[in-house]
C-alpha cells in the first residue's frame, strides 16, 4: 500500500517537474496526466473511482510520454543536422 502511493504520488511529481519544461501542449497534457496519476493515493482511503482515473491517468501518461521522447529525439536530431552553407 505505502509503495504504491508513493509511486503515484513521485511519477506525478516527476511528471509535472518535466512537462513545465515543454511547449503549451506537452505542458498541459503532462499536468493533466499528473493528477489523473496523483489520484491513486485516493485508493487506500476507499475512493472507488480513483482506481478508474489513475488507470486512465497511466495511459495518458504513457502517450505523453511517448510524445516526449518523440520531440526531444527530433530536436536533437535537427541540432545534429549539417547545416549548408553554400559551400563545397
Amino acid at each position: 500500500m505505502i509503495g504504491e502511493t508513493l509511486g503515484c504520488a513521485l511519477t506525478a511529481a516527476f511528471t509535472v517537474l518535466i512537462a513545465v519544461r515543454f511547449g503549451r501542449w506537452l505542458r498541459l497534457s503532462g499536468i493533466a496526466a499528473a493528477v489523473l496519476v496523483a489520484s491513486g493515493v485516493l485508493v487506500p482511503l476507499g475512493v472507488d473511482v480513483a482506481r478508474l482515473t489513475n488507470f486512465a491517468g497511466y495511459v495518458v501518461w504513457c502517450v505523453w510520454l511517448l510524445a516526449v521522447s518523440i520531440t526531444l529525439v527530433t530536436a536533437t536530431t535537427a541540432a545534429r543536422a549539417p547545416h549548408s552553407s553554400g559551400r563545397r
